[in-house]
């Protein structure tokens, strides 16, 4: 089995009322995700990385560092629109104690194939830790050609991808493209083909909706991982289930906002966010809040 792989999950960030970080509840949430031997990834597009400080940054990073233990791989997001910034970061988070630094492109810029690959190969070429591509055209409005992250994952210090985009034939062709690679972890970050990106030979799943249901994603790893392709089907119902409940019909940046609220609605953090985000209103919150209560609490008992 490869180094890199398993459930990454995609970290929100929970913050107070005045934006600084909620430490119990994150504290809180990543004691959670560990109990199913999920690994925590944090400051990425779920967990509003971006938007975040390097005060409170720092703030997370030193939360994370303290969840070190045997077994348990901890990442983090450096991306930045400075591409010295992100070199710093990775530098201070290896200082730290995080394991895999993870970046994507810069959402500013339209950079050719080759000016994409400077932007990495130069973070690994500095970077303490090995660092992870992160493909995500949602955000940054460019794709990482498949035969530029074919050449990137001949360098070194870089283990591996996780993809984003909603392209289907890419999933495939990169899945079975890095499978038989022992040195290079393919990461399928499109939860709504959690079921085919295993099966076509992806490592693991990075899904923001591991942040309500993490149970549901080691069922379906190690369901796939066994040969039980009907407990993997039936766990991918469920991952679509919860995903459209906070995604269908909002953009970015309000899905992040209602998977906040439906987080709320367990416990697991406050649904305060940073600009440019915001909040739901009330009415939305409270019929979001009613809808996934009904659904989580009858799946949890079919669960245990």
């Amino acid at each position: 089995m490869k180094q890199y792989n398993g459930i990454l999950v995609p970290l929100v960030t929970p913050f107070n009322e005045k934006g600084k970080i909620d430490r119990p509840h994150f504290e809180k949430m990543i004691e959670g995700i560990l109990t199913y031997n999920c690994h925590p990834f944090v400051m990425g597009t779920t967990g509003e990385g971006l938007s975040i400080t390097e005060r409170e940054r720092q703030e997370v990073i030193a939360i994370l560092a303290g969840f070190k233990r045997s077994g348990v791989t901890l990442y983090a997001s450096v991306s930045d629109v400075c591409h010295q910034t992100m070199i710093e970061r990775a530098k201070r988070y290896a200082d730290e104690g995080v394991h895999v630094m993870v970046a994507h492109l810069p959402p500013h810029y339209t950079l050719s194939p080759s000016g994409m690959y400077t932007w990495f190969e130069t973070l690994a070429d500095q970077s303490p830790q090995p660092v992870m591509l992160y493909n995500i055209p949602a955000t940054t409005h460019m794709s990482l050609p498949i035969d530029i992250a074919e050449r990137l994952s001949q360098h070194p210090n870089i283990v591996g991808i996780k993809d984003s985009e909603k392209d289907e034939q890419r999933l495939k062709e990169s899945a079975e493209r890095w499978k038989d690679r022992a040195d290079f972890s393919h990461f399928t970050g499109w939860a709504a083909k959690s079921f085919d990106g295993l099966k076509w030979g992806s490592d693991g799943l990075v899904p923001s909706s591991a942040n309500l249901i993490p149970s549901v994603y080691i069922k379906l790893y190690c369901a796939i991982m066994r040969g039980d392709d009907q407990e993997a089907k039936n766990m991918q119902v469920v991952s679509d289930y919860v995903g459209q409940l906070y995604q269908q019909g909002r953009l970015l940046p309000d899905s992040l906002s209602a998977l906040k609220v439906m987080m709320k609605s367990i416990g697991l953090c406050e649904t305060f966010v940073l600009p440019p985000l915001n909040r739901l209103s009330a009415e939305e919150e409270e019929k979001l809040q009613t809808a996934f209560l009904t659904y989580y609490y009858n799946l949890k008992a079919a669960l245990d």
